[in-house]
């Protein structure tokens, strides 16, 4: 089992902390919503629970079945989904989701399987400079989704998306993410609606 444990966390920006003496322990299985009004430090949180982002004092320590996981490692167990994430322009939906790949094992195979998973089946040969913000949105939580990973990273996860894609954001936390550590970054009470724990981040100030 694995877990992720925070001491005494801080991140500051030009010497003001968005948060400080953050100490949780995330357990694999369960879901947890970190929730806040805009600029509080949600998202800066999962960026350095995921390693994108260094903290200012503290440490983040995973853990699995007891045992310490070296720190270059944690990537290995961590996919990531946010709106701030940058994909590759030129390269199509099918290009895109063959590059992940061959970083991170996938739970489906086929590109084209993955792509009707989270409804882009018209948009696997099309450049994703060309796709709308809605459709790019897609394609960060089919990778994220479809990695084989223990922890499931989600920032904001339906920005851009209508209420269809919002549905099919559900669908994919029930059939893609049992079991799985999941920790949502998130002000819309939809994307955590399923959640075990609820962070309140200026609890953290």
């Amino acid at each position: 089992m694995l877990q992720i444990e925070t001491e005494s966390l801080g991140k500051k920006f030009m010497r003001r902390f968005v948060f400080k003496n953050f100490n949780y322990q995330f357990t694999e299985g369960n879901a947890y919503a970190v929730t806040g009004s805009n600029g509080s430090g949600k998202s800066t949180l999962l960026q350095i629970l995921c390693g994108y982002m260094m903290p200012s004092q503290g440490k983040v320590k995973f853990r699995e079945d007891g045992a310490l996981i070296e720190e270059e490692s944690h990537f290995k167990y961590c996919s990531f989904a946010s709106p701030f994430m940058e994909l590759i322009e030129e390269y199509t939906v099918s290009e895109m989701i063959a590059f992940h790949s061959k970083l991170k094992p996938m739970l489906i195979s086929e590109n084209s399987e993955i792509a009707k998973a989270f409804q882009l089946e018209n948009e696997l040969q099309k450049p994703i400079k060309y796709l709308s913000s809605g459709n790019k949105q897609r394609v960060k939580l089919s990778l994220a989704f479809c990695s084989v990973t223990k922890v499931l990273f989600l920032d904001e996860p339906t920005q851009n998306l209508d209420n269809k894609g919002v549905d099919l954001y559900l669908n994919a936390i029930e059939n893609f993410a049992k079991n799985r550590l999941i920790i949502v970054s998130s002000n819309d009470e939809r994307e955590y609606s399923f959640c075990d724990e609820i962070i309140k981040i200026e609890d953290y100030k």
